[in-house]
């Protein structure tokens, strides 16, 4: 049986309000061990801020991560993968999008988030 995003995904969604500081985004985000948070605004998800955010944005306009707030540096698009997609179409659309985080929607809900790492995992899984 083709395993799907659901199968992969991590059910832990993690959240960060835009108007928070960059500081608080990075201690969330090194706190669980992941590379991507969600951005929200009063609870409603629009954007995400990775791991990739903070090296282009943060540190090369040497932005202060006490003071700065997320708003400032996140990834405002917003792209989810059902979570009913198999694993291969989310290493496709990851590979289009450049992508190496994309959170999994279930009925409009963002219900998970898988990485490139949690896809290659599965693909060397399904090699064999």
């Amino acid at each position: 049986m083709e395993r799907t995003v659901a199968d992969i995904m991590v059910k832990e969604v993690l959240t960060v309000e835009k108007n928070d500081t960059i500081e608080e985004a990075v201690m969330k985000m090194n706190m669980k061990k992941v590379g991507a948070i969600i951005v929200t605004d009063l609870g409603v998800p629009v954007g995400i801020f990775t791991e990739r955010d903070i090296l282009r944005n943060v540190v090369l306009q040497s932005l202060q991560v006490k003071h700065d707030k997320v708003v400032s540096v996140f990834t405002p698009r917003l792209v989810t993968i059902d979570s009913t997609a198999n694993v291969k179409e989310a290493a496709k659309r990851m590979i289009e999008g450049g992508f190496r985080h994309t959170p999994v929607s279930k009925d409009g809900k963002i219900v998970g988030m898988v990485s490139a790492r949690d896809v290659l995992i599965a693909l060397a899984d399904l090699a064999h």
